[in-house]
């Protein structure tokens, strides 16, 4: 054998032996040529690079030089190499699909062999067809009848298979489409198909097998496997069946269908499916309450009410679903479990009334709804077609009582459950009236719902109101201990700044509310107002400082009372949308009887904590306007709530003036006694003295400290108190003025004892105590104060500065002076011009002081 040459000698060889015949060109010795030998040279190389492979070695030679020989060498050796790397490239990457290729030609003539090989065993086997149709032809009669019979059987047999081998399929469908009852009772089908074949033949049956000399385990294992592997289908029906009664969206017909399917398939007496149809929708229950409403993006108020309502609703469906489906199922007379059981038992009688389509289930229409059955039936027996599932004595209804007390021990864990789980979702719910919107709308859906009785309807509203209840009762403690712990902070606040900061302007107009009251809100400026609309709105917002005003609330009294106030409107508005619903318990009474006890508790610690004059000044205030707040039937809400509030309220009103009346006093006394002790020569005037004038001033601007916010509807005889209790500290303190000071001081008690005949009734004891203090006092005088009329110096004196003093005046009573020259003295027209000053006065101010006049620009 001669050995291959290589790839690299075979593509030289052959670019050698394709390369043309070349003739030679002329050559040019010319001395005047222009083309060196090196540009020769390398356009005879580009020619010959040119030519064809074909070129003969010889003639290359002969007709070229060695270097463009050696040229053409080198082309022809990188060639080569290329197409060797080529190739080299070609089996690395190809060589495993080289051998992959290979292994499977050379499997294919494997299994061609053997097919061929069974070929021919087959051939082999099978007779000749012409010989056989000649045994065929001299038969008798009774040959053909025995075919006859033996192919009925092979085609019943077939039949049998077929059907048993796509069962599977089958179930797999009726799965998957949720139809179980038509599962089990295929299933069933299938077991008796089954048992017709591999059992032997009993008296009565339809086929024996063994008669036609069919053995069907030995020869058709096939229906053996098929068996196997529809047994596993039992427990999935059942399993699938089961857990389907926890969709919330089951029907009623479709609850009775896989009732039916339990009972059928696992011999489940009625009772027991009852249990088994309790203890599912239990688990569907606590499924649902286990997970919260859910609003949607954003988690808005409307949001989550809606969300919460939908989920309680969903839930009282599920609820009355399963207890209005247990009784339309199992109800012993006209249950649809009866009527369905009797259909089954004698299909042959008239349909029950109210029977469901989806129950009325028979093998003919099982098998005729079969894609690849319907064709097959006429080859089944009639023992199959007309087969019925076994029906035991488990089939007895369930007994009345017996479902009613399930039914009640259901219903009563289920209200359990949701009143729990409702408490919880509520907890999401912020104010009154979006509780109440969702148990609006569980009574509504309760007013619309039919499956549940009187009863249970009533047990799970109550159950749900149990929840809104609680929940409510928690919103209102929560905006009451709001309301009070705000007002307890703002109080403390505003005390504190009272006693603290009394230069600031704040605390100034609340320590003097008539400074307050006639101090001038900012006017309406016309810069600052661009447009119709910006100047009503500043007109509006200053007419709400005038009411303000008009009120008498300063600043800091302001405060305190809008922090009661404003919550208590939101909280009455909060329980006007539940329509009286949350408060038509005792409980909200307690929690308001609670509410205002905190308040006055914290009104009487501050009370008892204070040493000053004007925070007890505060404290009157706040106490005498509290009770006339509209916080109070806010908070109220029509109950009665809060009925020893204005009593408890009013005592610590009296207790706090009688201390600031204490501390009023003490302070226009020292104020007295200041005078006094600053004053030289008093007495030469008759009436008097400026030191009592200012201790009454005194008196007349602390009254106003306590009073000035309620000026409309204050008790008149307040100031007057004031004014006792002046004249008392009077009396008793240990005043001792000098000889000369003595008439002055006889002129102050006999304008004291006019102010006191002025107030007439329960006066009568201080009237007698001045007037035992002024003889005394006169009996020290050696000579006669003056030739006037004492009593109508006095009477004067109240006329002129009846203006300054008429806070201590009695309301209604007319000051005349003692004249009788018949011109109304209670007037300023009625005074005498030349009656002496009461007092000294300061310098006038500039005329129109108190005129509002808006700064421009």
């Amino acid at each position: 054998m001669s050995r291959r040459p290589s790839v690299a000698s075979s593509v030289a060889s052959t670019s050698m032996s394709r390369l043309p015949s070349i003739s030679s060109p002329p050559l040019l010795r010319s001395s005047s040529s222009s083309l060196s030998y090196v540009q020769r040279s390398a356009s005879t190389s580009a020619a010959i690079a040119k030519q064809p492979s074909s070129l003969d070695p010889d003639e290359l030679f002969t007709k070229h030089s060695v270097a463009e020989v050696r040229n053409v060498q080198l082309r022809l050796r990188a060639d080569a190499d290329a197409k060797q790397e080529e190739l080299r490239l070609m089996v690395g990457e190809r060589y495993r699909d080289l051998l992959q290729a290979s292994t499977s030609i050379i499997a294919l003539a494997s299994a061609s062999e053997r097919v061929r090989a069974a070929l021919d065993e087959m051939r082999a086997a099978v007779p000749d067809p012409k010989a056989q149709l000649e045994l065929a032809l001299p038969r008798r009669a009774g040959d053909s009848t025995k075919n006859d019979s033996h192919l009925n059987a092979l085609q019943s047999l077939a039949a049998h298979a077929k059907l048993l081998l796509d069962t599977p399929e089958h179930l797999w469908r009726l799965l998957e489409r949720k139809r179980f009852l038509p599962a089990a009772w295929l299933f069933l089908l299938a077991r008796v198909i089954h048992r017709a074949l591999v059992r032997p033949a009993e008296e009565g049956d339809d086929e024996d097998w063994k008669t036609h000399g069919i053995d069907v385990e030995d020869q058709f294992p096939l229906v053996q496997r098929q068996w196997e592997t529809i047994t596993p289908f039992k427990s999935q029906i059942a399993y699938k069946a089961s857990l389907s009664l926890r969709d919330p969206a089951i029907t009623g017909e479709d609850i009775c269908a896989v009732l039916l399917t339990l009972h059928l398939l696992d011999s489940q007496p009625l009772p027991k499916t009852l249990d088994t149809l309790l203890a599912q929708r239990t688990r569907s229950l606590q499924a649902a309450l286990a997970h919260p409403p859910t609003p949607e993006d954003p988690p808005t108020r409307k949001a989550v009410v809606r969300a919460v309502r939908t989920s309680l609703e969903s839930v009282l469906s599920s609820i009355a679903l399963t207890l209005g489906a247990a009784r339309r199922i199992f109800e012993p007379a006209h249950g649809l479990m009866a009527s369905a059981l009797t259909y089954i038992q004698e299909p042959d009688s008239a349909t029950p009334d109210g029977l469901p389509a989806d129950l009325q289930i028979s093998t003919t229409s099982l098998l005729g709804s079969l894609p690849s059955a319907s064709s097959q039936i006429t080859l089944l027996p009639e023992s199959i077609r007309g087969y019925r599932p076994y029906m035991g004595a488990d089939s007895s209804p369930v007994a009345h009582e017996h479902l009613a007390d399930r039914l009640e021990k259901w219903h009563t864990n289920a209200a359990t459950e949701l009143a729990k789980a409702a408490g919880t979702w509520l907890g999401a719910l912020d104010t009154l009236a979006d509780v109440w919107a969702v148990r609006r709308g569980a009574s509504a859906w309760e007013e619309a719902d039919e499956q549940l009785s009187g009863p249970e309807s009533v047990g799970l509203l109550q159950a749900l109101d149990t929840a809104v209840h609680a929940r409510a009762g928690s919103i209102w403690r929560a905006q009451l201990a709001d309301m009070s712990t705000a007002f307890t902070s703002t109080l403390f606040r505003a005390l504190e700044s009272l006693s603290t900061s009394s230069s600031s302007d704040t605390a100034h107009l609340d320590a003097s509310p008539a400074s307050f009251l006639f101090r001038a809100p900012p006017p309406v400026s016309a810069h600052d107002t661009l447009g119709s609309g910006s100047m009503a709105t500043q007109f509006k917002a200053y007419a709400e400082r005038l009411r303000a005003q008009a009120k008498g609330r300063a600043p800091l009294l302001a405060e305190v009372l809008d922090t009661l106030e404003s919550r208590a409107a939101a909280l009455a508005a909060d329980l006007k949308a539940t329509e009286g619903g949350a408060v038509g318990t005792d409980a909200y009474a307690a929690d308001a009887d609670t509410f205002f006890g905190r308040i006055v508790d914290a009104l009487e610690a501050q009370a008892g904590e204070a040493a000053d004059a004007k925070v007890l000044a505060f404290v009157t205030r706040v106490a005498h306007e509290l009770v006339r707040s509209p916080f109070l039937s806010d908070v109220r809400a029509g109950t009665n709530a809060g009925t020893k509030f204005e009593q408890r309220v009013d005592t610590l009103r009296t207790g706090a003036l009688r201390r600031w009346r204490a501390l009023a006093v003490g302070e226009v006394l020292a104020v007295y006694s200041d005078a006094w002790k600053r004053s030289v020569g008093v007495g030469a005037a008759a009436g008097p003295s400026s030191a009592l004038m200012q201790a009454l001033l005194s008196v007349v601007s602390a009254s106003r400290t306590v009073h000035a916010s309620v000026l409309l509807d204050a008790d008149t005889r307040a100031a007057g108190e004031t004014l006792r209790a002046f004249i008392d500290a009077l009396l008793i303190g240990d005043l001792a003025p000098t000889t000369v000071q003595t008439r002055a001081y006889v002129w102050d008690l006999r304008l004291l004892r006019k102010l006191a005949l002025l107030w007439g009734s329960g006066w009568e004891d201080i009237v007698e105590r001045l007037d035992e203090r002024i003889t005394q006092a006169e009996s020290s005088i050696d000579a006669p104060s003056s030739s006037f009329n004492p009593d109508t110096v006095v009477s004067d004196h109240i006329t002129r500065t009846h203006v300054l003093l008429a806070p201590l005046l009695p309301p209604g009573t007319p000051v005349t002076t003692g004249k009788t020259g018949g011109k109304a003295s209670g007037t300023v027209n009625g005074l005498d011009s030349s009656a002496p000053p009461t007092m000294e006065l300061v310098k006038p101010g500039p005329r129109f002081g108190l005129l509002l006049v808006g700064a421009v620009g």
